[in-house]
């Protein structure tokens, strides 16, 4: 069953068959696949880089508080965790100390994130302090005595940060895109432009016009060097079709002439020979003009076994 596609689609299929299109389609997809790589890595060495120092700060945080918990014990604890809280300036630390049953003892969280059951895991939840909810990145503890400690980081400013960030990227990733096109089209059309050249140089020499030339114009030492290589090819075919030229006319001269007198002596002894002796003698004149034209194309035919390389075995 033959399906009967619309003109269109054949359409674009010829146009994804052209060189220069598929060139173009390979210069834009690698700059915008090298451009991609490297915003993607930005993005990862920014907002990765924050998160990161995020977590080292949690852990450092709660290895000194673990510490403190098995030298001065809860008082100890407790008394670090407010210090602590008076001392963060940009009031983004999380801080919570419950008793095994639950019950608030220290910090600037209200109340347990329920979704937060396993200790030493890393959770992003949202925190409510006060009057604010914010996203958070925490990690809980259980200290010696069996209370249960969580340290945290207000990610508000990160996740600012990392729309910030993800818009700029998107739009230079928009920007790159343009210019990619952009390049890619102009690559296409300077592609077209020198397979155009030669195509028009190429038809016109078909057509017999042996003068035509590619333009050299010295700006592009490639495509120059291209150039001059077709021109010499076309200079060397012009002169091997000028020396087969005058080949030509030699042989037609060298056949004319005994082809010419072979006829004369003939007509000559049709019209004048009065004897059969005479007739004869004209006749044999002919033939031996015939044996000299025989071998001048036997001359030919060593020749072009010659330059085939039939009768090179021959040579000694």
């Amino acid at each position: 069953m033959k399906l009967n596609l619309p003109l269109s689609f054949h359409h674009l299929k010829g146009r994804l068959r052209s060189v220069g299109l598929q060139f173009a389609l390979a210069y834009g997809a690698l700059f915008i696949g090298s451009a991609l790589l490297f915003l993607s890595f930005v993005w990862w060495g920014t907002v990765g880089l924050i998160e990161r120092q995020t977590e080292r700060s949690i852990t450092a945080d709660a290895k000194v508080m673990l510490q403190t918990a098995k030298i001065k014990g809860h008082s100890g604890v407790v008394g670090l965790l407010n210090e602590r809280l008076e001392q963060d300036v940009d009031d983004n630390a999380l801080y919570l100390l419950v008793s095994p049953e639950g019950q608030w003892i220290a910090g600037n969280l209200l109340e347990w994130p329920q979704i937060i059951r396993k200790d030493g895991v890393w959770y992003s939840v949202p925190v409510k302090r006060v009057d604010l909810e914010n996203m958070a990145k925490v990690k809980a503890f259980t200290m010696p005595d069996g209370d249960r400690l969580l340290i945290g980081r207000d990610m508000s400013g990160h996740t600012l940060l990392s729309h910030m960030l993800t818009e700029m990227l998107l739009w230079t990733f928009l920007m790159v895109s343009l210019l990619a096109i952009g390049g890619g089209w102009l690559t296409r059309r300077m592609l077209r432009r020198i397979i155009a050249s030669i195509s028009r140089t190429t038809q016109a020499i078909t057509q017999g016009d042996m003068s035509r030339r590619l333009p050299v114009q010295g700006r592009d030492k490639e495509i120059d060097e291209v150039a001059h290589t077709i021109n010499e090819m076309l200079d060397r075919t012009a002169r091997l079709m000028d020396g087969v030229k005058q080949v030509s006319n030699s042989i037609a001269h060298d056949l004319r002439t005994p082809i010419t007198r072979a006829r004369t002596q003939l007509e000559d002894a049709s019209a004048n020979a009065e004897t059969a002796e005479e007739l004869r003698t004209a006749i044999d004149q002919t033939v031996r003009n015939l044996d000299h034209l025989t071998d001048v194309c036997a001359a030919l035919l060593r020749i072009a076994q010659i330059e085939a390389g039939a009768r090179r075995s021959a040579f000694a």
